[in-house]
Formats: structure tokens, sequence, C-alpha cells
């Protein structure tokens, strides 16, 4: 079966499972927004409808793996009046596999820079879903993405993610 890397500009012959080569060039950029709820654990705590928008830059170590940054703006409380509190730029080191010609797999590291108070908490990102491998054009991406953040109080947001990934 001839498949190809999402925007690598080649193809090849591949089978999921057996050992691939690095794609020829190396810089993926997605682009991804979406929309979920966030459960706040303590007093303080955002609770509600979330939304997120932001990008990813991601070097191929091979056809089936990734590592790069990705820069995010997240809002976990957008119906709330008291906007910028809850509302927070984030950043940090990601992972990528993908699994059986498809299936997409994330871990990451994050910080959220609040918007309102400058604090920068610690957080987790990750997310599973679709994405599949393409006859080198950027493909889509919709994945489920759960970020867990630890700003004083615990707060996971989980939501549906839409998203394109390319090289360029």
């Amino acid at each position: 079966m001839t498949l190809a890397y999402p925007g690598a500009g080649y193809a090849q012959d591949y089978r999921p499972g057996q050992a691939s080569s690095p794609p020829r060039a190396g810089v993926i950029l997605s682009m991804h927004g979406g929309a979920g709820f966030v459960a706040g654990f303590g007093p303080e705590a955002p609770r509600g409808f979330a939304l997120h928008a932001g990008t990813r830059m991601m070097l191929a170590a091979s056809i089936e793996q990734r590592f790069g940054v990705d820069v995010t703006y997240t809002d976990l409380d957008t119906l709330n009046a008291t906007q910028g509190e809850s509302s927070f730029i984030s950043g940090g080191l990601v992972l990528e596999q993908l699994l059986f010609g498809g299936v997409h797999m994330a871990l990451g590291t994050m910080g959220y820079a609040n918007v309102a108070t400058g604090k920068v908490p610690f957080g987790l990102l990750m997310e599973a879903g679709w994405e599949p491998i393409w006859d080198g054009k950027p493909g889509p991406r919709i994945v489920y993405r759960a970020e867990v953040i630890f700003a004083g109080s615990l707060s996971i947001a989980s939501s549906l993610s839409f998203g394109w990934s390319g090289l360029f």
C-alpha cells in the first residue's frame, strides 16, 4: 500500500507497524480550535463552557512520530462575566504518535500563563483522535483534547478539537 506522510510531498511503501524512514522535509504546522467543557475542583475553579485555538510546530522524527511546540489560547469559562481570570495562553512541548495509518495520540507538558493575573501554572495536555495519512497533502485532524491545569485548584478541560496539518 502506498501512503504518504501528511504534507511530506512524496509517497513511499508504508505498512503500519513496520519500521519507517524519516520524511525528506521536517517542519509540520498544525492549526487547531475547538470547544468543550471544564470541570473545576475547588471553590474558585472555573466550571462551564471552554474554547481554545492555537498552533503547533512539529519536527518529524519518522513518519509516525513528531515532536515540537504547541501555543494555544484557552478560555476556561467563556460564559462567565468575569472574563480574563480563566483565560490562559499556554505553551509547551508536545510528542505526537500516529498509529495504524491515522490514529492520533499526543502528550505534552504545558505552562499556562493567566491573562489577568500573570500567574503561570503547570499543566498536562493529552489528545486522542484521527489524523489520516494523505498522499503528500495537508490533512484534517479531529481529536479529543484533555487539559489538566494545576492553578491553585485543579481544572480539567475536555474538548473536541478540529484542525489542519501540513508541511510549510
